[in-house]
């Protein structure tokens, strides 16, 4: 956890010394208020690239991994494949570099971020009530994880649970207690590359079962169900024309 934080905070300060973007952000502002555009400047950002990691098969076979721990703890925060770790770093950080961000303001958000991240993916019970229509805390990103594949399909949110709600991706059953009894990757997470090599090859590798996304497999059950049904109708029929 603790390098975790260090790493990205030195990280952020250096990507915030580099004087690439426009004089326009509000340093005059006070940091409480600086921080809140940088979570409004970047969560939009943020939203569109984990929802489009669930909705395209090439992105899907990257973040992949981060769904197939089969228990969630704070170390799930930090399992990523470093394609994925590299993509978003440069999608999220640009706003800030461009508008001009200053270094504590980067190094804040950092933070903010990072730990967030860990307390989200925590094994422990962070009940956070009405709050939890405004931040994406570990009860709602839990069900996200859930093998369940349209659980996967909601609760994409970083910090904030706010463009969830907008885009109607927020989902908390009304009784709260039912946690999800299954995480990872649906009838896969088991046969998954167990150690760090299988994992860094895992994306290109062709085993196309890994890498449907949380849609496909989805639409493939559907495809299996109605099949079945099919079948069943046509024995039912057959049946009853024998009679």
């Amino acid at each position: 956890m603790f390098s975790q934080l260090v790493g990205s905070t030195v990280a952020a300060l250096i990507v915030g010394s580099i004087p690439l973007g426009f004089a326009v952000w509000p340093t005059h502002w006070p940091l409480v208020a600086q921080l809140a555009l940088a979570f409004a400047a970047t969560e939009l950002v943020q939203y569109t690239w984990h929802r489009s990691c669930h909705a395209n098969s090439v992105l899907w076979r990257v973040h992949a991994a981060h769904h197939s721990a089969p228990r969630l703890t704070w170390l799930s925060s930090a399992r990523f494949h470093p394609l994925e770790v590299i993509t978003e770093y440069i999608l999220v950080y640009t706003p800030l570099v461009v508008l001009g961000a200053p270094p504590v303001i980067i190094v804040m958000f950092t933070v903010a971020t990072v730990t967030c991240s860990l307390l989200q993916h925590s094994n422990v019970a962070l009940e956070m009530g009405p709050l939890n229509w405004v931040f994406a805390g570990a009860e709602l990103h839990r069900r996200h994880h859930a093998a369940d594949p349209a659980s996967q399909r909601a609760n994409y949110g970083t910090i904030l649970i706010v463009w969830d709600v907008v885009f109607g991706t927020r989902y908390m059953p009304r009784r709260r207690e039912q946690q999800p009894d299954n995480i990872g990757i649906d009838g896969l997470t088991e046969q998954f590359p167990k150690n760090w090599t299988g994992h860094m090859l895992a994306p290109f590798r062709d085993q196309r079962q890994f890498y449907e996304t949380t849609g496909q497999r989805e639409m493939a059950t559907a495809r299996s169900s109605n099949h079945r049904e099919r079948l069943a109708r046509a024995n039912r029929t057959k049946s009853a024309i024998r009679r």
